[in-house]
Parts: structure tokens; C-alpha cells; sequence
């Protein structure tokens, strides 16, 4: 077995801890849904999935399906009675048998289950009456939990790739990428992704 391909499949079992109720790998006509419909084709589809209000900076057209390094995957949740229920979808990989493959879903994974943690810690996501999201302050979340965790899993080649697409948005002319470059690298320090890049 690969080397990312083992630290894949120990993700998928130990969730980082987090509380997710499935992960699922789906074709991409599916991974292209809309989210009900993505439940449905897993088999939740009694559940509606909650819809937030964006605070702040909208994704740009399309980035919602594709994002950096062809990081691919998506955090649908729920309402059951009064818990708030997380599932995750990634798309299968046209190689799935190649390291590469692996990596890309590795770091998609983590992704997601930054997104899950930031929700059940609420700190950009609000479940009120009116679900909100900080849109970007989200994202910045999910990457970063992604290349903390990258660092502490030994997967030193997927971190600084991932951060090789976080450095390309410093130049972007979208404001949405601009200001996910700015934040992360508030957070981080624009020194240490450089050197990730060049490493």
C-alpha cells in the first residue's frame, strides 16, 4: 500500500476524532448535485440539508466544485431532531490506484473535516435561526487545519503542494482568492509557505 494511500485510510477510520456520520467516495455526476440531491444519492435523502447565509465574500463562479490542487469534496449537513449531522462526500479519482490520487484525496478529506470542526465549534458557522457562514474565514480554517495536519501526518509532499495552490492566489486578480492568500498567510506567515512552496 502507498504511503498516502495508508495515511487515507487511517483518516477514514479515525476522522481526526470528529464526530461525522459517513464518508462517501462518488462518481462525479453525483459529486456534481446539488446538495439535496447529494443526499439523496446516499441514502439521506429525508433529511434537507441546511442552507447558510453568507456573511461576507461569495465564491467566486464554480469554485464551490473545484478548489486549489484539484482538492476536491464536500461537507453536507443536517438537521436530526436537535443534532446538527455532518456527512462527506469525495469524488472517485480517474487513477484510484495512484499515490497522487491518494494525496488529492487525503488533502480533500482534511479539508472537509476542517470544515467540520470549525461548524461544531461554531466559530464560523452559526446554527441560529438563520444558519450563517463567514464564508472566507472558513475556507482559511479548513486549509489551515489541512497543512497543520499534513505537517503532523509526516506528508510533507502534500503539504507543500497544497500550499503551492494557496501561494498561486497571491497573485489573483479575484478577490475572493486574494483574500484567502492574505488571511492564510496572516495566520501562518507568508515566510513559512514560501519556504513550503520551495521545499
Amino acid at each position: 500500500m502507498s504511503y498516502h494511500k495508508k495515511l487515507l485510510e487511517e483518516l477514514l477510520i479515525s476522522r481526526n476524532g470528529l464526530e461525522v456520520d459517513s464518508i462517501h467516495f462518488v462518481s462525479d455526476e453525483i459529486y456534481h448535485k446539488d446538495e439535496k440531491e447529494k443526499l439523496i444519492a446516499i441514502g439521506k435523502g429525508t433529511f434537507e440539508p441546511i442552507r447558510f447565509s453568507i456573511k461576507g465574500l461569495q465564491y467566486p463562479e464554480g469554485m464551490g466544485t473545484k478548489s486549489s490542487c484539484n482538492m476536491r469534496g464536500a461537507n453536507i449537513c443536517y438537521r436530526n431532531g436537535l443534532a446538527i449531522v455532518n456527512v462527506i462526500l469525495l469524488p472517485y479519482e480517474k487513477f484510484p490506484q495512484t499515490d497522487v490520487n491518494s494525496m488529492l484525496q487525503l488533502c480533500a478529506l482534511l479539508h472537509e473535516l476542517g470544515h467540520v470542526e470549525d461548524m461544531q465549534k461554531e466559530i464560523n458557522f452559526s446554527f441560529l435561526e438563520i444558519p450563517t457562514v463567514r464564508l472566507v474565514e472558513a475556507e482559511v480554517y479548513a486549509h489551515i487545519y489541512t497543512l497543520n495536519h499534513l505537517k503532523r501526518m509526516g506528508a510533507i509532499d502534500a503539504r507543500n503542494i497544497v500550499a503551492s495552490a494557496l501561494y498561486k492566489y497571491k497573485d489573483s486578480a479575484n478577490i475572493f482568492e486574494k483574500s484567502l492568500y492574505k488571511e492564510i498567510s496572516n495566520s501562518i506567515g507568508r515566510g513559512r509557505i514560501k519556504k513550503w512552496v520551495r521545499s
